[in-house]
């Protein structure tokens, strides 16, 4: 009679649930959340009966590998099948599988998703649909922008993708979309874990993560999370350290939320240029240099030292039981100072083809600068009032939002020194290391380098508002716009510290988009859509004139989503116009700018991520992406967009193996595919497009997981790049001048273990 009971009384609380006007209205559904914020657990398979229907309440975002709803689209726990867009999840299940050390590893399983420049490995860049670029305000935090800087850190419970123009959601953007990372929340209901692990190149890492209710209270959450890890870098020499520490808090009141969340972290990263391609003419004309890719051509200072201070603040409001108000504040402080080692190609070079003036194959001579950069500040203020809702018109259910925000991003670059000649040589084949040093005022000019005191600051304000119509069961029109006051400011001082403002513009724009879905099932969904972007025009060197048009993107897209009870998957085709993008002629000895420049990105994506059967797990995902410079120097149009395979394919499978010796066993194993790409421009003036080889990468995992007096063990086998493929992730700089390609990590074997009590 027991467990009749516990049916019983599951039932009755979830059916109050449902009819309590105290209860919170979930957004894209008529089903209720609880008051007290039980926090869904999405992969949580031990449960109590009780738990596991009192969690049903509320939507949840996953559920292992299968993607169910998403905040991207403007904050609402929105089903992925009502929205006529793409998006995909990296799902808190992927993420504990594949152990991914960066945001670019986290993004693996996300078709038509690559890495971008990012600036020698010191922040987080993303390509997506052939646009973006670091510091493209494209990575969010929660829904913020952050700098974009180790915005994924152990703290991520899940990544968001929103593929195509957002800046009618989110502002400023490329035309490519936005990546979300969300990170964990407290919770009520208490859960502790220690973690550690031990891998390739001298890996270790030690965390925390403790969250429940403060003392007795049923209103009051916390959660801490701490974690220090470090290793050796692959390369022949440098060293990576993070420290991360993130309190957060929170209230749960009747109709009221209030979350405060603060997050520290301090790193040291090499500041690692990767490999040059050799222009010198010969056999090896067009490829990396032929040296061990262990091999680096720097100094050992090469790297860079900062400190990420992250706060948000959010409060819900529930006005009624179908309308809620949000504000949320978010607060980025971000400071470092790095020195480096720089190749440099300055100077006469042969032509054709196109030789490096900074490195001599034929004698093995490179020639470097000394840089720095002391006292970096980049700081971002976010502000956001919203207010979220459902009304009937008749038959006609409106989802309906608005709000209003407010950004200051800013970014000085106190002081840059460069060394006065490029004379500090080395030689390729056989290097010498520690023979120069940093030191201002000796082999450096002491803060006046050409670009000192660099500084970009952008404001803006918007009023947007958007509306879901659902007409009966079947229609879904999305519609919304964006108004936003941009004022952009940018320029640099000269060596005698002069400062010239090369930006200074403002201005209003307008930001529509719609779509249209049908469910045409319960599980199947047909879509289109139509999305805008756009970004003002901004530089720090050169001059940009006040009337110079933003950039700005167009997207018409069309899919179809299929959610099944364990597999999820999801077919589009896209064709985006990026216009207005800036470019550079040079006449009679003078160089122009232009502002007229466009390029196209068009294609189809693939994806499936859930359970095939019981027991077999399956992410899989594949883009075709065509890109195409339509309109720049002549040299460039028709030539392809850099960062950016034709062809890229993934496929990771897990199996579940069931019990044995005491514990239960997991394991998976998968590919990366990424075709070919390419890098270049301007080949009138001697450059050219370089093609760099498709590689593909696998990876594999082995868990067991076993219970001792109640508490968790789960101990873990990682292996990536298991064949040690030696591949390439992106350009490294100016791919005009300096053709760098970043170096993929070699071989990495980790052993795990994390213990929940």
């Amino acid at each position: 009679m027991k467990q009749p009971r516990t049916h019983l009384k599951a039932l009755i609380l979830a059916l109050a649930a449902i009819g309590s006007p105290g209860l919170l209205y979930a957004e894209g559904t008529n089903e209720a959340q609880p008051a007290q914020g039980q926090e869904q657990q999405a992969d949580s398979t031990d449960s109590a009966e009780l738990e596991a229907i009192e969690v049903t309440a509320r939507r949840r975002y996953a559920s292992g590998y299968q993607p169910i709803s998403a905040d991207v689209i403007g904050g609402g726990n929105t089903p992925l099948l009502e929205v006529p867009r793409s998006v995909n999840i990296v799902t808190p299940a992927v993420l504990e599988d594949r152990r991914p050390g960066s945001l670019d590893e986290a993004l693996l399983t996300v078709s038509g998703i690559r890495q971008a420049n990012t600036l020698a490995g010191t922040l987080e860049a993303v390509v997506k649909r052939g646009f973006g670029d670091n510091r493209d305000n494209s990575v969010l935090r929660n829904g913020m922008q952050m700098t974009q800087t180790h915005v994924f850190s152990p703290t991520a419970e899940r990544v968001e993708v929103l593929k195509g123009p957002a800046s009618t959601l989110y502002g400023v953007q490329d035309p490519g979309g936005v990546v979300n990372v969300v990170t964990k929340q407290p919770q009520l209901k208490p859960a502790r874990s220690v973690s550690t692990s031990f891998g390739s190149h001298s890996a270790r890492q030690v965390g925390v993560d403790f969250t429940g209710p403060i003392g007795s209270s049923q209103s009051w959450a916390y959660r801490f999370i701490a974690d220090y890890r470090q290793s050796d870098y692959w390369r022949n020499f440098g060293e990576i350290k993070q420290t991360t520490i993130a309190p957060s808090i929170k209230w749960i009141g009747e109709h009221t939320t209030i979350t405060a969340a603060y997050e520290y972290l301090d790193y040291t990263v090499p500041f690692d240029r990767g490999t040059f391609l050799d222009s010198t003419p010969g056999a090896n004309y067009g490829k990396p240099l032929a040296i061990p890719a262990k091999r680096r051509l720097d100094e050992p200072f090469s790297e860079q030292s900062g400190k990420n201070h992250m706060f948000q603040f959010t409060l819900d409001q529930y006005l009624s039981e179908h309308w809620k108000m949000r504000l949320n504040y978010g607060f980025t402080y971000h400071t470092y100072d790095d020195w480096k080692a720089r190749i440099d190609n300055s100077g006469p070079k042969l032509t054709p083809p196109r030789r490096s003036a900074g490195i001599d194959t034929s004698t093995g001579t490179v020639r470097r600068r000394i840089d720095g950069t002391q006292d970096a500040r980049l700081r971002v203020h976010n502000l956001a009032l919203s207010f979220k809702g459902d009304v009937h018109t008749g038959s006609v259910r409106h989802k309906l939002g608005f709000g209003l925000e407010a950004m200051h991003n800013d970014r000085l670059l106190g002081k840059i020194y460069q060394s006065p000649a490029n004379n500090y040589t080395i030689n390729m084949y056989n290097p010498v290391y520690g023979r120069i040093s940093p030191q201002p005022g000796v082999n450096t000019i002491d803060g006046q380098g050409n670009n000192t005191q660099q500084t970009e600051i952008l404001k803006t304000f918007a009023l947007y508002a958007n509306d879901d119509i659902h007409f009966g069961e079947k229609w879904i029109v999305s519609a919304g716009l964006r108004a936003e006051y941009f004022d952009q400011y940018a320029g640099r001082a000269n060596r005698n510290f002069v400062f010239k403002a090369n930006t200074d513009n403002h201005g209003w724009n307008f930001s529509p988009s719609l779509g249209v879905t049908y469910r045409l099932t319960p599980q199947w969904s047909l879509y289109g859509s139509y999305a805008t972007s756009f970004r003002p025009q901004v530089s720090i060197a050169n001059e940009i004139p006040g009337d110079a048009k933003p950039e700005k993107g167009r997207s018409f897209e069309i899919g179809a989503k299929f959610a099944g009870e364990r597999l999820s998957a999801a077919l589009a085709a896209f064709h985006i116009i990026k216009q207005n993008v800036s470019y550079s002629v040079t006449s009679g000895g003078q160089t122009e700018t232009r502002y007229a420049g466009r390029a196209r990105s068009m294609g189809f994506e693939a994806e499936m991520g859930g359970q095939i059967t019981e027991r077999l797990g399956v992410n899989a995902n594949y883009a075709y992406t065509e890109t195409k410079i339509l309109e720049a120097e002549a040299a460039a149009q028709g030539l392809p967009l850099n960062n950016t395979p034709r062809n890229q394919f993934g496929l990771y499978l897990t199996y579940d193996f069931g019990n044995a010796l005491g514990g239960n066993w997991r394991a998976g194993i998968g590919a990366k595919y990424n075709g070919a790409w390419y890098i270049g421009k301007n080949a009138a003036s001697g450059d050219r497009l370089w093609k760099i080889p498709a590689a593909t990468v696998a990876d594999a995992f082995v868990s067991y997981e076993a219970k001792f007096g109640g508490n968790k063990l789960n101990v873990r086998l990682n292996g990536k790049n298991l064949t040690n493929r030696l591949y390439y992730t992106s350009t490294v700089g100016s791919s005009a001048q300096y053709p760098m390609i970043a170096i993929g990590n070699p071989r990495e074997i980790s052993v795990s273990a994390k213990f929940e009590f």
